[in-house]
Parts: structure tokens; sequence; C-alpha cells
């Protein structure tokens, strides 16, 4: 196997992204830049400074101020549509590029005035599914820019944080908390879900909410949180499946938070934690246990009867038919 991209002499690479035909290859670093390749050569073809470097001066004068430039912490960045680049980073606001690295744009949801030094700008940004719109917040609450032209499509205002699209982009899932800045497992929390189109509240889910997980069927009807709740978006309704509540531990791990998948059509519901369980999302009820069969699991996103995994010797894949009711 050759290696025909070789970034050595170049910043850590900390994220990597394919183009829509692979010929490009998008690598972003945490030192304030990202960069395009050329996939068939590995030659780079530019440079895009999210993050430009700070003025040379002395200790105290870097002390009594702050500057919106490098190094940042991570920098991110993604293929957008109509053939851009979006670059994001925790020092500045979000760019917009063209396929070449000429700049475009910024993605401000606000009028930047100069005396605002202070403002952070969070790295995380929630894209929808085509790329089309990206959700971003600041002190004036969330809005919905237009990944093309940065113009602002939607104004949401202050909704609360932002968590992700629902898969058909029609959603937007954000989580609402009762003082703000306060952990979810000492305060009320609630899960509210808005419609895109229209900006309005479509539901509310009350509850303390310490899951940092949250997964959504493959037509945006239902959210599975990772301890097992299920959370209907079109009724509001709540079924809590036999799992017990989990704390992510990057440090050691725990085996029940292990993610839930979904079958195409969003009826049954996989913990990809073994043994492996067929779970229906409509009742909650137990379909059926699967002793033979290991994780890694997946469903067949074509046959809604088909579900593949691997074998209990890790030898083989098996292919198991749900039976229909």
């Amino acid at each position: 196997m050759k290696a025909v991209l070789d970034v050595q002499h170049h910043q850590a690479t900390n994220g990597l992204e394919w183009s829509e035909n692979s010929k490009t290859i998008l690598a972003s670093d945490d030192h304030g830049q990202a960069r395009l390749w050329d996939a068939q050569t590995g030659a780079l073809r530019t440079t895009l400074v999210q993050d430009p470097p700070c003025p040379k001066e002395s200790f105290f004068k870097r002390m009594a101020d702050i500057h919106p430039c490098g190094p940042s912490i991570l920098v991110s960045a993604y293929f957008v549509s109509g053939g851009g680049v979006l670059t994001l980073s925790a020092s500045n606001t979000p760019k917009l590029w063209d396929r070449s690295g000429q700049f475009k744009t910024k993605l401000a949801l606000s009028e930047e005035k100069p005396d605002e030094r202070y403002f952070w700008y969070p790295t995380h940004a929630v894209l929808n599914r085509d790329k089309r719109l990206v959700a971003r917040q600041d002190e004036h609450g969330v809005a919905l820019l237009d990944t093309g032209n940065g113009q602002v499509r939607y104004s949401l205002g202050d909704i609360g944080e932002l968590l992700n699209f629902s898969p058909d982009g029609r959603k937007l899932l954000v989580l609402r908390r009762d003082s703000k800045g306060m952990p979810c497992y000492s305060v009320r929390c609630d899960l509210q879900v808005y419609d895109i189109a229209t900006g309005h509240l479509e539901v509310t889910f009350v509850k303390k909410w310490p899951e940092s997980y949250r997964y959504w069927s493959p037509n945006g009807a239902l959210i599975i949180t990772v301890s097992g709740t299920i959370l209907d978006t079109r009724t509001g309704r709540v079924i809590d499946l036999p799992y017990n509540a989990c704390v992510v531990d990057r440090l050691i791990g725990d085996p029940q938070c292990d993610s839930f998948i979904f079958s195409a059509d969003g009826r049954v519901a996989l913990k990809l934690k073994n043994p492996l369980k067929l779970w229906d999302t409509e009742t909650g009820e137990l379909l059926t246990r699967i002793d033979d069969g290991l994780r890694p699991a997946k469903f067949s996103p074509a046959n809604l009867q088909l579900l593949l995994t691997r074998g209990k010797d890790k030898t083989k894949a098996l292919l198991w038919e749900i039976a229909a009711e």
C-alpha cells in the first residue's frame, strides 16, 4: 500500500473529509488552518486560514489585550453545498471558502463590533444532512444560515443549546435548561423539537436528562437516548426500555453506554451491546434476543426484514431475517 498524502511537514491533522467526487481531501488542524489536497497526486492545493496568527507583542501587551487570532484549540472544516468549504473554530467567526481556497464570507449571526473582543465562537456547528444549512448560536440566540452564501435563512431566537438536525433536515433538537450553565443532573433539562420551516416548537420532553448521546430514527419520528428512552417527536410519548442510565466514561468506558441503531422504517431498535436485543419502538416490547450474533450489527437500508451481525465465533458474518408482523 502506497501513501500519497504526506502531512508530516505540516501541523498535526485532526480531521479529514472527502469531496463529493473524491478528487480533493480537506484536512483541518489544531493551529488555525485547514488544507485542500489533491487526492490523486497528494499535492497541496491551498491553505485556508481560519484563525490568523497573533501579532508580535510584548508579554504585558498580550496580557492586557485579547486578539481574535490563533493558535486556536481546534479547527473543524467541512465540504458544503454549492461547491464551498466551511471552517470553524473557537477564536473566530465561521468562514466560507470556495474550492480554490478563495475567501467568500463570514457566517456572523449578528453585527460584529470592534470592541466585542471577548466573544467566544463555539467550535461545534450543527450541519443538516445535505450540508445546505448550518445552525449557529450567539448571544442573541439560534439562527440557521445558508452554507452557499452565508446568509441567515431562519432566526429562531433564544431557544436553547443546539444538539442536531433530524435525518431529513426538517427538525432541530435543542436542550433547554432551567438554570443557564447548570448541568442536567442538578436541574431540569427539557429536550425540545423545532420545525425548521416554520420555526415553531413542536414538542417538549420534560425530564432531568443527563445522557449526552441521542439517536434519530431514519424518518425523524423517534429519538432514542443512550440509556434507552424512546421519544416520539410526533406525539410527545415517552417509552423507557429496561436499560440502566449511564454516564459516559472516556477513561474506563461503560458497557451500558453503547449506541442504538434503528431499522430503516424506525419500527425496530437495537442497542449495540451484547447480547443483542431487538425492541419494538411503538410498544417498547422486546421482540427477540440474538444469542448467536455479536456486534457490530447493521440493518439493511432497503430490506426492512434484514439485519447483519458478526457471528459468535467472530469468524463470519450472519444475516438475520426479522419476522414481519
